[in-house]
């Protein structure tokens, strides 16, 4: 799925430009995954060092499938050209768990704190809605404060707590897992 472009107005009057990347920006997308594992690591699921050497064309071939697949999808955040954020949303797998959907997210460090996490979610659920998902789940790290808090105002609850499943640095993290019901009807 391909999310048409959109302006979004940080709470510090920066104008960011919230689209889908397309796959001729696979260059771009690869730049903003560097800087931002980099910077977030401890965050994410990957090392950083995952980034440095993956293919361009891998990365091309993964933004093109996103036009041919109706349940999923990337938005980027856009400043002066480049990528400043990202959501991913995409079905579970399985034939029983189809229904429900999960996301990653990350801004870069500079623009923490200015509602660009928040809209990125909010978009992502009234298209996951769209899509006639029933729930969306992620994982977050236990000590990712902010995000925790980001995540419970809008109305995600805490569903499960990982012990030590992150082995970061020579340290084990643990994890929370989150969920919203975001379509009632059936359940």
């Amino acid at each position: 799925m391909i999310i048409p472009e959109q302006n979004f107005i940080l709470k510090n009057g920066t104008t960011i430009i919230l689209r889908s990347p397309l796959p001729e920006e696979a260059e771009l997308v690869l730049h903003f995954f560097k800087l931002f594992f980099k910077e977030s690591y401890r965050y994410m699921m990957l090392p950083a060092s995952h980034w440095d050497e993956f293919p361009l064309e891998q990365e091309v071939k993964i933004l093109s499938t996103f036009k041919d697949t109706p349940n999923q999808f990337m938005l980027t955040a856009y400043h002066e050209g480049k990528i400043v954020g990202f959501l991913s949303l995409f079905p579970m797998q399985g034939h029983f768990h189809k229904q429900n959907a999960r996301f990653a997210l990350g801004t870069l460090q500079a623009f923490k704190g200015q509602g660009l996490g928040k809209k990125l979610i909010q978009i992502a659920e009234s298209y996951a809605k769209s899509l006639d998902f029933h729930r969306i789940e992620f994982g977050v790290r236990t000590f990712n404060t902010n995000a925790i808090a980001l995540y419970e105002q809008l109305g995600f609850e805490k569903a499960g707590h990982l012990k030590e499943v992150a082995f970061i640095d020579g340290q084990y993290y643990d994890e929370f897992i989150y969920q919203k019901i975001i379509d009632r009807k059936n359940s």
